[in-house]
């Protein structure tokens, strides 16, 4: 039912986001489908013609919405709601300073931008410390662009038996699945924080300059094209 709920607003609104499109509803309702209704500070980057403001003003009724453009020119959907907010993704002083108006930490970020690698490195970056440690959630999709060169990403080529065949396979160094790649690496180095096992191999120099991602990382989740982070203390 909830994710009957969501795929409809998704439809309604004429977003990509639906069955139609990439149905990342199908993933969406998981996680937000328990807190929809509470008073959640919520940030999405990319308007575009403002569909997705649509489906997200129905879903979360109870949220103030903040949404990231680079530019209005699309438009076509004005909101008395949402807070639109224009300016390039990329700029991470910028969207520090965005982030540092708002006050308070935000329960949910959705990059939906550009989908530039360096866009979406850049975003996380800034706007990590931003997000809510107690079970703030962020997300960024359409990963496959990581795959794609004309995106900064690594160039897929046609091959005869499979069809297709990545031409770096670990692709670029500076490719966002490379990034978030290296993101499960951190929060995993460590181990569990029991002293059983790990201690001998870990130094504690090493626990002490353990980055703000190992600390405070709690989940990344993959699905088809689009990963989802959790937070924690």
């Amino acid at each position: 039912m909830e994710y009957a709920l969501i795929n409809q607003m998704a439809l309604a609104g004429g977003t990509d986001k639906s069955e139609n499109g990439h149905n990342y509803t199908g993933i969406y309702y998981r996680y937000f489908g328990p807190i929809r209704h509470r008073q959640l500070k919520f940030l999405e980057i990319g308007i575009y013609t403002g569909a997705s403001v649509k489906m997200w003003e129905s879903y979360f009724p109870n949220a103030e919405l903040h949404f990231i453009d680079v530019t209005d020119q699309y438009l076509t959907y004005r909101s008395n709601r949402s807070k639109y907010h224009f300016f390039d993704q990329s700029n991470e002083q910028k969207l520090q300073e965005f982030a540092m108006e708002i006050g308070v930490k935000f329960d949910i970020i959705i990059d939906d931008g550009g989908h530039g690698n360096d866009q979406i490195i850049k975003s996380f970056e800034a706007l990590f410390p931003f997000l809510n440690e107690n079970g703030g959630i962020y997300v960024i999709e359409d990963l496959h662009t990581a795959y794609w060169d004309c995106y900064g990403g690594t160039a897929i080529v046609n091959n005869n038996r499979t069809g297709y065949i990545i031409t770096d396979p670990g692709t670029l160094p500076g490719s966002s699945i490379n990034f978030l790649k290296d993101l499960v690496d951190e929060v995993n180095f460590v181990g569990a924080n029991t002293g059983f096992g790990s201690s001998k191999h870990v130094t504690p120099e090493l626990r002490q300059n353990m980055s703000e991602y190992a600390r405070h990382i709690e989940s990344l989740h993959f699905y088809n094209s689009i990963c989802f982070i959790t937070k924690k203390p």
